[in-house]
């Protein structure tokens, strides 16, 4: 993706490409390499939605920076009287799944390491507990088990208020 902007919209490209996210190439700016691997959507290495989570949930607490000064309470969920960020977060569809992809997308290279570089021929049984979608348990599985479908089970709960199975 290249991209050709005038003026200041200049200053912040320039800015990108010190951060090294953004390459400029005889007056146009270009991702790098690694700015292309992580932040395209198309791409099963995309981090974003980390990114996306935080423009939506996390930017907004900044409005209450003041009183969190004053009182050094949390302006999370919890300012409103919800027992915990997670009540709210699960209140609402849409922003779980956005809060459940940016988990899956920010712990998906650990999840692949773990997968690849743990001996798990030694293991029968596996847990991972607060798993978002799954995705280190599925790395697991893929890198390590054939016939997975029959191998892996999904339980779905809150480990905040269930025993584990």
């Amino acid at each position: 993706m290249f991209w050709s902007f005038q003026f200041s919209a200049r200053d912040f490209l320039d800015a990108l490409v010190s951060l090294k996210f953004l390459e400029r190439r005889d007056g146009r700016y270009y991702n790098t390499p690694s700015a292309d691997f992580f932040l395209d959507k198309r791409k099963p290495s995309y981090i974003g939605g980390v990114l996306e989570m935080a423009n939506h949930r996390l930017y907004p607490f900044w409005s209450h920076l003041t009183a969190a000064l004053r009182t050094g309470l949390p302006q999370n969920e919890t300012r409103d009287g919800s027992p915990n960020p997670f009540s709210a977060i699960y209140a609402e569809p849409a922003r779980l799944n956005e809060f459940l992809k940016a988990m899956t997308g920010v712990s998906h290279g650990a999840n692949l390491a773990i997968a690849h570089k743990f001996t798990w021929s030694k293991y029968r049984t596996a847990v991972d507990v607060g798993t978002a979608q799954g995705d280190l348990i599925t790395q697991v599985a893929l890198a390590n088990a054939n016939g997975i479908s029959a191998r892996v089970k999904f339980s779905p709960g809150s480990f905040l208020e269930q025993a584990l199975p």
